[in-house]
């Protein structure tokens, strides 16, 4: 019986050698990612940022919505700063300690954002009004089911 204990150790080196590797390309991509997401988050905050001021200047200015309008705008900003400042690591274990603190206003809170981010989408894509009304039997009128309202 032969012994292959040293061909098993360098395989096994090779293999932990290999799989280092792969982990390390892995997690430097997951960073690479996660950076070019949070600039893109970031520069689509401060973008609502700048769409709320330009709703408060629609007020009178010392107007209380003219007020909130600001206040919401700065809040908005201070997060762009903050998504662009914070490393991935530290907005990870920050989220798990606000969502242990306060689970019902997180997931509250992660709802409202999926609502929202489904509308935002909903509104930002072309969509073709006629195909949709065709659709949709509630969106049309009586005359195109053929009913008429009395009027000739």
């Amino acid at each position: 019986m032969s012994d292959n204990t040293p061909l098993r150790t360098d395989a096994t080196e090779r293999i932990e050698d290999v799989t280092a590797s792969i982990k390390q390309r892995g997690v430097a991509e997951g960073h690479a990612a996660a950076g070019k997401l949070r600039k893109s988050t970031a520069n689509k905050t401060d973008n609502l940022a700048d769409a709320v001021e330009a709703a408060a200047a629609q007020f009178d200015g010392d107007s209380l919505q003219a007020q909130a309008a600001h206040h919401v705008a700065d809040r908005i900003e201070t997060v762009a700063h903050r998504i662009r400042t914070t490393d991935l690591n530290t907005a990870v274990a920050e989220t798990r300690a606000f969502a242990r603190r306060n689970p019902l206003l997180f997931f509250g809170g992660a709802a409202m954002l999926g609502f929202a981010a489904t509308r935002f989408l909903k509104a930002s894509e072309p969509q073709d009004v006629t195909r949709a009304n065709a659709a949709d039997p509630w969106a049309r009128t009586s005359i195109d089911r053929g009913q008429s309202d009395g009027t000739a």
